[in-house]
C-alpha cells in the first residue's frame, strides 16, 4: 500500500494516528496491528508524517457530514473554492492554467479494453469528474451528468520521424489542454503509441475537480480497476462521499459558531498585513497578470536534510515548520521587511469522513511571521510552529472568504493577499502500477506560475527536493538560482548554530569581500586651486569663464582671484576662515571661489533667492564672518549685524595696479590637502539645513575620477545650470577649471526660459541637467528648426540628481544618437558624484546608478550591517577617498551618518539612506530612499525637515511629507496633515483613510512654508486627514497614504448607459450614494459580486462582457463607455452584413465616426 492508502485504511478502521514530537503516535484496537502492518507503517513513516501534517486540523468540526443518495445526474451550488477558480478561468481569457497533468510510459502488452473500463468505472464512482459548470446570477452551479464511457484520445507517434520530439510536443499540448468547464468534463485522457508494446498514457484533470490528495485516490482507483479487469476479477469500488456532500456540509459549517471564531482569528491575525510582498522583482509588474512560469529544481544534500530533521526533532516540530522558518528568514533578508507573509496549501480534509472524496478541498492558508532580528534561529522556528499550528487549526475558512472580508487592493496584475507560496508536496505520480506493465512516470507539467514565486518541497525516500516555480514576467532565472543558493546557505549556516541571532545569519561568506582601494591610479593629491593654477600657467589665454557681456581667460581669472585673495588677506581674513558667497552666478562668483581657495579659507555658497530665515541660519551655523556679494543682491535687512558684507563688484577692485601689487605681495601658500575646501548645506531632519564639510583631498579625488570617466580635456566647455548652493555646481565649475576647459555661466532666468538656455549653451561640449530639466531641454531641442545645426560640439550629456526615467534615456539616445550619455549618482557627503552609468540601447538597466568611480567604494548592506549578495536590496554605504569630514557643529548626526568601516580599521563609510541592489554586471540599481529622504527635481529633500516645520504650528497635530506619483507619471511633493481638534466636515474616504477637504489651514501652512523653505521644498499638494494609516508598530504606514486628491464628488450619471449602469451597481452593492467615477472595488465590491454584476450587464445590454474587461473598467463611467463602444461596433457590423459586403470591415470605424 502507498502511504495514503495505508493512512486511509488505518483511519477507517478506527485507528487514532497523530504526530507527536516529530514521531508517529498510534492508538489501535487490540491485536489489530500485525507484523505486516507494522512493517508497512515503518516503511512509509516519513510520507505518513508529511500527509498527517497536511491533514492536521485542530478543533472538532461543526457537525458530522451526511452521505446523500445522489441520482445519476443533478445540479448543486459550486463551493467557494470552485467559485474563485471559475472566476480566475474567466479572467484568463481562454487560457487554462489550473491543470493537473500526469503521464506514464507503459511498456508491455496493453489491454485497451481494461484501460477503458478502468476510466469508465472511475467516472461512475466520482461524480465530480462528470461535472460542468453553469453561470447564474447568484453564482455558479455544478451540473453533474449521467455516467458515460471516457473518450480516450489516441495518437500514433510511430510514424513520426523524431519520436522523442513528437512525444514532447504531444505531452505539452495535453498538459496545456484548454478545458471548457461550461460544457465539457474536467478530465482528458490520451494514449500515445510509440511502438507496438510501448505507449504513453496522459491523464489531465482540471484543478476544479481534484487536488493533490485527490490525485492519489484517482490513480489508485485506475490501477485497481485495470488490474482487476486484466485478471478477470470482479472489483467494486465503493461510492464514497461525493463532493456535493462536502459542499452541503460546508454550507452548514459556514453558519456555525466555529466559523465565526475562525474568521475572527484570521481577521485579527492579518489586520494591517502588507498587501504585496517586498521581494524586489527584476521586471516591472505587468498590469495584467501573466502566468508564464518555469521551474528550477534544487536537491538538498544529505547533511542539510539531517540538519533540518535534527532541528525539528529537538524542537518537537515537523521539518516543514523548520523549512517555513528559514524561508521566512530568506524573504526577510531579501526584502528588508520584518512583516513576512506567504501562503501554504493545506489538504483541508476535515472532517476525516472526506479523506477519500475526490474534489477541490485544498485551501490556501496565509502565514504571517514577524521576523525580528533579535530573535534566535530557534526562537523563529518556535514562532513559526505557533503560527503554523494556529493557522492549521483554522484551516477551514475558505481563502476566498478571507479575500472578500479583508478586501485587499484589486488588480489584474497580482494575486490578493499572497503572491508567494511554500508548499509541502507529496507527489501522487510516484506510485502507479497497471498489472504486469512496466510503468515509468514522465515529466509533464504546464509552464505556468500561478503565483509570483512558489517553493514546492517534495518529500521522498531519497530526501528533500526543492522546486522553485517563478513567474518569468517578474523574475530572471539568474535571480531564482541565486535565491536557491542563498536558501541552502541559510539552512546550513542558520541551523548549524541555532542559538545565533537572526541578524548574525548571513547569506554570503563575508571573508571574500574586497576592501582595498587602489589610489595609485591617481596623481599625488593637491589643493584644487593648484590644479587651476597649473592650467593657467600652461594655457593662460584659453577661455576659462564665458558669461553674458564678459569673458575671462585663465590668466585673467587667476589674476582677479589673486587680487581678491590679497585684499581679503589684508582685510584680516585668515586660512580656515569661512567665507560665504551670496550672488547670482557670474564671473565674480568664480573669482570669489578661487580667491577663497587660494587663501586656504572655506567656501560657503549661498543662494540669494533663499528665505531670509534660511540664510540667517546658514550664516550663524557656519560661523561665517564675511559674505562676498554684489551690490544689487537683496539680502536680509539684519544681515549686516551678523556678518561683514563685501561687494566684489566695487569699482576699482580689479585695477591693473591692484592686480600687479597682488602678484608681488600675495605670497601665501595654501597647500594643506586635509583642510576644508567648502561647506554646502543640505536638507536637515531637525527642520534646519545641515552643512557638509569637504576637504581639498576628497574634492581632488572626486574631480580626478570624474574627469577620467568623462574624458575631460581642454577642448571642452560646460555650462553651470545648477544652483550655486548645490553640490553639483562644484562639478560644473571646478571640473572644467581642473582640466583647462571653459565654464559657461547660465543665470537662473535663462534656465527657466528654454529658448535662452538653448542659445546660451549651443556651443558647449558637455551639458549636465537634472531629469526634469533634461526632458524640457530635449523637447525644446526637438521642436526647433534646423535641429541638425544645433549643438555642433556636444559630445557628452550628464543627467542625475534624482532617479532618471528609462523613457528619458531612450528619448535622449534617439534624439542625439552620436552623443555619449552618462547617468550620475552621488551626494554632497561623497564630494558630489561618485558613480556613473552609461546606458545603451541593447541592454539598458532601469534606474541604474552604475559602478563606483575609482575614488570610491560601494557596499550594499542590510539593516544589520551585513553585505547583501548581488540582486538583493540593501542600503548603500560609500567608502573611499572622497568622503566629507562630516556635518558642521553636529557631531551626533555625523556619527550616525559616517560609521566605522566594518572591514578596514580607522576608516569610515557614509550611510546614504539609499536602497540599491548590485546587479550581475557590477552596476547598481537605485530602488528608492530607506529613510524617506528623497530627491525631487534634482534636489535632495529631507522630508522630516518639512514635517518638523509644519508640526510646529499650533493648529497642526501631525504632518507627513511624501512623494507621490500623479496619474500622468510625474512625481510631486505632498504634505498630509491632521488638525488639532479636527472637525469632520466635507470628508472623503480614500483607500480606507478619511480625507478632510477643509482648506482653511492649508493656506496658512503654505504661507508659513514660503517664509521658511526654498521653492523646491514647497509641497505641491496639501491634504488634510482625520487619521493617519498606521502599521503594526504604530508608525505611519506611508504605503497606505491616500492618493493625492483635491476633492471627492459623487458624480451624477450622464446619458442613458451611465444611468442604467449605475442602477445595476446600486442593486448589486446595496448602496444608494454612488457616483459614476467610484471604483467598484473601493466601494465594497469583490470578486463574486463582480461576477454577478458582469452577468447582469450582459443581460441588461445584450452584449458579451468579459470579466477581465470589467476589472479594467471598474467605474460606472468607464464601463458604460466600454458598453457604448461594443454596441456601436456591433451595429456597424450589422449594417455591413446587411449590405452583403463582408469585405468592408474597415467601414466600421467610419460608421462609428
Amino acid at each position: 500500500m502507498t502511504a495514503q492508502q495505508l493512512l486511509s485504511f488505518l483511519l477507517h478502521h478506527g485507528v487514532d494516528i497523530s504526530v507527536v514530537d516529530g514521531s508517529l503516535a498510534i492508538d489501535a484496537p487490540e491485536d489489530f496491528l500485525d507484523d505486516t502492518l507494522v512493517s508497512q507503517i515503518r516503511a512509509n513513516k516519513a510520507e505518513m508524517i508529511a500527509l498527517l501534517a497536511l491533514l492536521d486540523g485542530g478543533e472538532k468540526p461543526y457537525a458530522d457530514p451526511s452521505k446523500a443518495e445522489w441520482p445519476s445526474s443533478y445540479t448543486f451550488p459550486a463551493s467557494a473554492a470552485q467559485q474563485r477558480m471559475l472566476l480566475m478561468e474567466e479572467l484568463a481569457q481562454g487560457q487554462s492554467y489550473y491543470n493537473i497533468p500526469v503521464a506514464y510510459k507503459l511498456t508491455g502488452e496493453l489491454n485497451h479494453v481494461a484501460l477503458e473500463q478502468a476510466f469508465t468505472q472511475l467516472l461512475a464512482v466520482h461524480d465530480i469528474l462528470r461535472t460542468s459548470y453553469k453561470s447564474e446570477e447568484q453564482g455558479y452551479l455544478q451540473v453533474v451528468s449521467a455516467p458515460a464511457p471516457v473518450d480516450i484520445h489516441q495518437q500514433d507517434l510511430t510514424i513520426a520521424q523524431n519520436r522523442p520530439q513528437a512525444l514532447s510536443e504531444a505531452l505539452g499540448r495535453e498538459a496545456n489542454h484548454n478545458f471548457d468547464l461550461h460544457s465539457g468534463w474536467p478530465i482528458r485522457v490520451a494514449l500515445l503509441k510509440l511502438d507496438e508494446n510501448v505507449h504513453v498514457l496522459s491523464i489531465n484533470i482540471h484543478h476544479i475537480a481534484a487536488d493533490g490528495w485527490s490525485a492519489r485516490r484517482l490513480l489508485d482507483c485506475i490501477c485497481q480497476s485495470y488490474t482487476a479487469s486484466v485478471n478477470n476479477e470482479n472489483l467494486s469500488i465503493t461510492r464514497d462521499y461525493q463532493y456535493a456532500d462536502y459542499v452541503q456540509w460546508q454550507s452548514g459549517w459556514l453558519q456555525s459558531e466555529q466559523y465565526k471564531q475562525s474568521l475572527n482569528y484570521w481577521l485579527e491575525t492579518l489586520a494591517g498585513m502588507p498587501q504585496v510582498h517586498s521581494l524586489q522583482a527584476d521586471f516591472i509588474r505587468p498590469s495584467m497578470q501573466s502566468v508564464s512560469g518555469i521551474r528550477y529544481e534544487q536537491v538538498l544534500n544529505t547533511s542539510t536534510v539531517e540538519l533540518i530533521s535534527d532541528r525539528a526533532r529537538q524542537l518537537k516540530t515537523t521539518p516543514f515548520v523548520v523549512l517555513q522558518a528559514m524561508f521566512a528568514l530568506m524573504l526577510n533578508k531579501y526584502s528588508a521587511s520584518d512583516d513576512i507573509v506567504f501562503g501554504t496549501a493545506v489538504a483541508n480534509r476535515r472532517p476525516i469522513d472526506f479523506v477519500n472524496t475526490v474534489g477541490l478541498f485544498v485551501n490556501t492558508l496565509v502565514l504571517r511571521h514577524n521576523v525580528d532580528q533579535n530573535l534566535t534561529v530557534n526562537a523563529l522556528i518556535e514562532q513559526c510552529k505557533k503560527v503554523s499550528d494556529e493557522a492549521f487549526a483554522h484551516q477551514q475558512i475558505p481563502f476566498d472568504t478571507l479575500v472578500d472580508k479583508i478586501n485587499p487592493i484589486r488588480s489584474l496584475g497580482l494575486n490578493p493577499l499572497v503572491q508567494i507560496m511554500l508548499v509541502l508536496q507529496d507527489d501522487a505520480s510516484d506510485n502507479f502500477s497497471l498489472g504486469e506493465l512496466k510503468t515509468e512516470a514522465l515529466a509533464q507539467a504546464q509552464d505556468v506560475a500561478k503565483f509570483d514565486l512558489a517553493l514546492h518541497v517534495k518529500v521522498s525516500e531519497h530526501g528533500l527536493s526543492c522546486y522553485w516555480e517563478y513567474n518569468q514576467s517578474l523574475f530572471k532565472a539568474e535571480k531564482i538560482h541565486l535565491m536557491a543558493e542563498h536558501f541552502d546557505q541559510l539552512l546550513n549556516s542558520g541551523l548549524a548554530r541555532p542559538e545565533q541571532k537572526l541578524n548574525d545569519v548571513s547569506l554570503i561568506d563575508e571573508s571574500s569581500i574586497p576592501n582595498d582601494l587602489e589610489l595609485s591610479y591617481f596623481a599625488e593629491p593637491q589643493c584644487i586651486h593648484r590644479l587651476f593654477e597649473a592650467q593657467a600657467r600652461q594655457n593662460p589665454d584659453a577661455a576659462a569663464v564665458l558669461a553674458k557681456g564678459e569673458n575671462l581667460s585663465y590668466r585673467q581669472l587667476d589674476q582677479r582671484a589673486r587680487t581678491l585673495a590679497a585684499v581679503l588677506y589684508s582685510d584680516g581674513v585668515k586660512p580656515l576662515d569661512r567665507i560665504a558667497v551670496c550672488m547670482e552666478k557670474s564671473c565674480d562668483l568664480v573669482v570669489a571661489m578661487m580667491a577663497i581657495f587660494k587663501l586656504g579659507a572655506t567656501y560657503v555658497p549661498l543662494d540669494p533667492y533663499y528665505p531670509e530665515s534660511r540664510l540667517a541660519h546658514m550664516l550663524q551655523d557656519s560661523e561665517v564672518k564675511v559674505v562676498l556679494t554684489h551690490k544689487g543682491v537683496q539680502l536680509p535687512s539684519d544681515l549686516a549685524e551678523l556678518v561683514r558684507l563685501f561687494p566684489v563688484d566695487e569699482p576699482g577692485l580689479f585695477t591693473a595696479e591692484l592686480m600687479a601689487k597682488a602678484d608681488v605681495d600675495f605670497t601665501f601658500n595654501a597647500d594643506d590637502i586635509s583642510a576644508p575646501a567648502y561647506i554646502i548645506y543640505t536638507s536637515g531632519s531637525t527642520g534646519k539645513p545641515k552643512g557638509v564639510l569637504v576637504s581639498h583631498k576628497s574634492l581632488f579625488y572626486s574631480l580626478q575620477a570624474n574627469g577620467e570617466r568623462m574624458h575631460f580635456s581642454r577642448r571642452d566647455s560646460m555650462p553651470t545650470i545648477g544652483s550655486q548652493a548645490f553640490g553639483v555646481s562644484l562639478l560644473e565649475i571646478l571640473l572644467p577649471l581642473s582640466f583647462g576647459a571653459a565654464i559657461q555661466i547660465v543665470n537662473k532666468s535663462a534656465v527657466v526660459e528654454l529658448d535662452q538656455l538653448l542659445d546660451i549653451t549651443n556651443d558647449c561640449s558637455v551639458l549636465h541637467a537634472v531629469p526634469s530639466l533634461m526632458r524640457q531641454w530635449i523637447d525644446a531641442l526637438n521642436s526647433t528648426e534646423n535641429q541638425g545645426d544645433r549643438y555642433p560640439n556636444l559630445r557628452l550629456l550628464l543627467v542625475g540628481g534624482e532617479a532618471v526615467p528609462e523613457g528619458l534615456l531612450q528619448l535622449v539616445m534617439k534624439s542625439l544618437p552620436g552623443v555619449r550619455l552618462l547617468v550620475l549618482y552621488g551626494m554632497t557627503e561623497s564630494a558630489v558624484v561618485c558613480s556613473s552609468y552609461e546606458p545603451s540601447g541593447e541592454n539598458m538597466h532601469h534606474n541604474c546608478i552604475g559602478r563606483a568611480h575609482p575614488n570610491s567604494q560601494f557596499f550594499v548592506m542590510n539593516a544589520q550591517g551585513q553585505i547583501q549578495p548581488r540582486g538583493i536590496a540593501g542600503e548603500l554605504y560609500i567608502g573611499g577617498a572622497s568622503l566629507a569630514h562630516g556635518y558642521v557643529n553636529k557631531p551626533d548626526i555625523t556619527a550616525q551618518a559616517f560609521v566605522d568601516h566594518p572591514y578596514k580599521t580607522g576608516e569610515k563609510l557614509y550611510k546614504t539612506g539609499d536602497s540599491v541592489r548590485l546587479l550581475a554586471d557590477g552596476n547598481h540599481a537605485f530602488l528608492g530612499r530607506v529613510d524617506h529622504q528623497v530627491s525631487l527635481r534634482g534636489v535632495r529633500i529631507e522630508l522630516a525637515e518639512i514635517e518638523h516645520l509644519v508640526a510646529g504650528l499650533d493648529a497642526v497635530r501631525q504632518a507627513v511629507a511624501h512623494v507621490a506619483q500623479l496619474p500622468n507619471g510625474e512625481q510631486t511633493l505632498v504634505l498630509y496633515f491632521s488638525r488639532v481638534n479636527s472637525t469632520k466636515v466635507n470628508n472623503t474616504t480614500v483607500n480606507n483613510t478619511t480625507v478632510n477637504n477643509s482648506v482653511d489651514l492649508s493656506g496658512d501652512i503654505r504661507q508659513y512654508l514660503r517664509g521658511q523653505l526654498p521653492e523646491y521644498m514647497q509641497p505641491s499638494i496639501l491634504q488634510c486627514l482625520d487619521v493617519f494609516p498606521l502599521n503594526p508598530n504604530g508608525k505611519v504606514d506611508r504605503k497606505q497614504l491616500p492618493a493625492p486628491v483635491f476633492q471627492h464628488e459623487c458624480v451624477e450619471p450622464e446619458g442613458e448607459s451611465e444611468v442604467r449602469m449605475l442602477r445595476l451597481w446600486k442593486a448589486i452593492l446595496g448602496a444608494e450614494k454612488l457616483g459614476v467615477t467610484d471604483n467598484f472595488f473601493e466601494v465594497g465590491g469583490h470578486s463574486l459580486l463582480a461576477t454577478q454584476l458582469a452577468n447582469k450587464i450582459r443581460s441588461e445590454f445584450s452584449l458579451s462582457l468579459q470579466l477581465s474587461e470589467f476589472f479594467e473598467a471598474a467605474t460606472v463611467r468607464s464601463c458604460a463607455q466600454l458598453i457604448d463602444k461594443k454596441q456601436t461596433q456591433f451595429y456597424a457590423r450589422t449594417l455591413i452584413s446587411r449590405d452583403g459586403d463582408t469585405s468592408e470591415e474597415l467601414l466600421i470605424e467610419e460608421i462609428i465616426l
